[in-house]
């Protein structure tokens, strides 16, 4: 764009100046414009030199943050502080047990990903405060040497000149004020998008504190049915022994206990990868998390695991969490309001809205305001000065057209997002819904196979049966079981889909909180 600018020149006489030590008389008007400048060269510059900051060089050593990475504990001291923040008790430390809520406060205090966000929304704080600080004026100082001496018989011309940016102290306020909408709207969205990135290691470390209990439970189950199948087989080996049975009636047993052993092995071989799952989501080592004495009270209705013995009556009672306690209409309010995703698209609206202002704020353009002082050969001469840029490109209109082009985009982008939201909370709401129905027929199957194994069990005391029709019993009555614990954990899975949706927890647990990173205290007000 085109500038122009306007200047008026006006004759100073100054009526005082230091004594010449010659004559007695004023001093040599040349030697007051030395004097004058070097006094405003000199306020100028101490002010410029004021609280000056220095370069602190901060290498990177991978060699130390590998140290640092494999060094890290769970009853460090400095965990501590930042799990009391979280809302975890940490009175008694190290904590005696570490349970879903304790794990994730662990892993949100320490998780490097999240501490990359947390520097993220640090970055945009820094914005911001840029965004609102002022222009600061330029000093323009000159220095002439003429062929010829002028009046004074000096050749030498001395001048100052500020230039200030008028519109942005007299004008600007609307634009300055939009520019600091659009960094608050961005610094906005990267606190929402650290928010996500806690909601994503909540996730992880839930999902895989459960899937450990589950894998815990579905091992010990496998390890029971090899007693029992282990026991069978003997039996039948006895049978066998005493020519009661053929070899065709025992091999079956065999081939069972094969099987068994297989799956035994299968199941403490998913405990170790989900013990290994749930050290990565908590951000520790896989060695320290075994050493964690890990608890599971978060995940049962009263706190605490029954056992699984068959010959317990507690062995087919469910063990699920906490009905949820949002209602439908609550879900999808917290569905449209709550999740992230869409808050974030709040925020990029927020941000698109703020440029359009910023762009019509342009159409009127910036003031510049120049005045200056020189002393030309003798000669007093101020100067004032006015720039502008020229409205040349039919004021503003392409950039205006691009804002509005893309807060539109963002309009829709939301809208879609939250048919999105809507549409994701309709299929977990129905998924939960047939894992909840799954889970109440598994129970009932439990009932009737504890029920059934308990009458064999008395049979066989008063002698009407042998022990191998009490095993077969027993053996049915462990298949429904692990069928049982298969299906609470498929529930547990489609109500933590539902969870993922809304980002709320839906068992009346502590809603999960983010704390920004806090203002550098070496940041500068606007």
């Amino acid at each position: 764009m085109s500038a122009v600018s306007f200047s008026i020149n006006r004759k100073v006489v100054l009526c005082v100046s230091p004594p010449n030590r010659s004559t007695g008389r004023c001093g040599h008007p040349q030697h007051r414009a030395w004097r004058m400048s070097a006094l405003v060269c000199c306020t100028l510059l101490g002010m410029a030199g004021c609280a000056l900051q220095t370069y602190e060089p901060r290498p990177l050593d991978p060699a130390l943050a590998q140290a640092t990475q494999l060094a890290r504990r769970p009853d460090d001291a400095a965990l501590r502080e930042a799990m009391s923040r979280l809302g975890i008790d940490t009175t008694v430390w190290p904590l005696a047990a570490w349970d879903a809520p304790e794990l994730s406060a662990l892993a949100l205090a320490s998780n490097p990903e999240l501490a990359v966000a947390r520097a993220e929304v640090a970055v945009a704080q820094a914005a911001g405060r840029s965004a609102r600080q002022r222009a600061n004026p330029s000093l323009e100082l000159t220095l002439e040497h003429h062929s010829a001496p002028g009046a004074s018989d000096s050749p030498w011309s001395v001048g100052v000149a500020l230039d200030t940016l008028l519109g942005d102290w007299l004008l600007g306020q609307s634009r300055r004020q939009a520019l600091s909408d659009v960094a608050d709207a961005q610094q906005l969205e990267a606190v929402e998008r650290a928010a996500q990135t806690a909601w994503q290691v909540h996730r992880r470390v839930r999902d895989s504190h459960r899937a450990l209990f589950d894998a815990e439970r579905l091992a010990a189950i496998a390890n029971e049915t090899l007693v029992l199948q282990r026991e069978e087989s003997v039996l039948w080996q006895r049978r066998l022994t005493l020519g009661a049975v053929s070899m065709s009636e025992v091999f079956p047993s065999q081939q069972r206990l094969a099987m068994v052993t297989q799956q035994a092995h299968q199941a403490r071989h998913a405990v170790e990868q989900a013990r290994s799952a749930l050290a990565q989501a908590i951000g520790l080592p896989l060695e320290q998390t075994r050493q964690l004495p890990l608890r599971f009270a978060s995940l049962t209705r009263d706190g605490s695991v029954p056992p699984l013995s068959a010959r317990a009556p507690q062995a087919a009672t469910p063990i699920t969490s906490t009905e949820p306690v949002l209602e439908p209409l609550d879900m999808q309010r917290a569905a449209l309001l709550n999740n992230i995703a869409v808050r974030i698209a709040l925020a990029r609206y927020a941000s698109a809205d703020a440029a359009v202002r910023v762009e019509i704020a342009r159409q009127i353009p910036e003031l510049s305001l120049k005045p200056g002082y020189a002393w030309d050969q003798g000669d007093h001469r101020w100067s004032l000065g006015l720039g502008f840029a020229l409205p040349l490109s039919k004021r503003n209109a392409a950039p205006i057209a691009e804002a509005l082009a893309r807060r539109e985009a963002e309009a829709v982008r939301f809208g879609a997002l939250q048919a999105q939201a809507i549409a994701e909370l309709d299929t977990a709401r129905l998924a939960a819904e047939a894992a909840a129905t799954q889970q109440a027929d598994a129970q009932r199957q439990a009932d009737l196979a504890l029920a059934l194994a308990e009458r064999t069990a008395r049979r066989v005391e008063h002698g009407d049966t042998d022990r191998l029709e009490r095993l077969t019993g027993r053996r049915a009555e462990i298949d429904v079981r692990r069928t049982l614990v298969e299906a609470q954990a498929a529930r547990e899975r489609a109500l933590a889909a539902l969870e993922d949706v809304v980002q709320q927890p839906l068992s009346g647990a502590a809603a999960l909180r983010f704390e920004p990173a806090p203002p550098s205290s070496t940041s500068t007000a606007p």
